[in-house]
């Protein structure tokens, strides 16, 4: 990146306001990002049809012309992505998985071995550094683990095999919440 300040995106998947999204804004900011967050409970993004015109007839894009193309062209325009989202029984918020089904026209529609594994091939040299930031609202190591595991499948067919993932209670004190990300984004090597 030459010195350029990291670009950030924040995909915020909470259904109503959430202090972690200032905190992590605030936490990127400190760090020398350049971050911008997206409300999702904010925008106009219609459900994947499954359809695939973003592979065969608008490839690259989806043929719903809504925020969701606002919102991939940002995030194919990022160095790194932060996803936050409540644990929703280990998965992510439904917004944040609306957004997610609508990035499938970063990948291409052609298949490659990754690690011994299938994935999609990627349709742009630059893909963006993936982290996913769960909040939860009571201590539950079993949804915790199913998250992480998921976070890291998704963020390999994305191919970034080195995600940021942590899981916070929902109520954890700033403090407590940059001492996680410090030691989740250092771990990973965002800089």
């Amino acid at each position: 990146m030459g010195g350029a300040a990291m670009k950030v995106l924040i995909l915020d998947g909470c259904a109503m306001e959430a202090p972690a999204a200032v905190w992590l804004a605030e936490f990127g900011r400190a760090r020398g990002w350049a971050a911008t967050t997206l409300v999702l409970r904010e925008l106009e993004i219609a459900p994947c049809t499954g359809c695939f015109g973003c592979w065969l007839r608008t490839p690259g894009e989806c043929v719903n012309d809504d925020d969701g193309r606002d919102v991939l062209r940002q995030l194919v325009q990022s160095d790194g992505v932060i996803l936050l989202t409540p644990v929703t029984f280990g998965g992510y918020s439904a917004l944040l998985k609306r957004a997610l089904d609508r990035s499938i026209p970063m990948i291409s529609p052609f298949f490659a071995t990754l690690n011994g594994e299938t994935h999609h091939r990627r349709r742009y040299a630059h893909h963006p550094r993936m982290a996913m930031l769960g909040l939860t609202a009571d201590d539950n190591p079993e949804e915790e683990q199913v998250f992480r595991t998921l976070a890291a499948r998704n963020a390999l067919n994305f191919h970034e095999p080195q995600p940021a993932v942590a899981v916070v209670q929902a109520n954890s004190s700033a403090a407590d919440l940059n001492a996680v990300l410090t030691s989740t984004f250092d771990a990973a090597g965002w800089k």
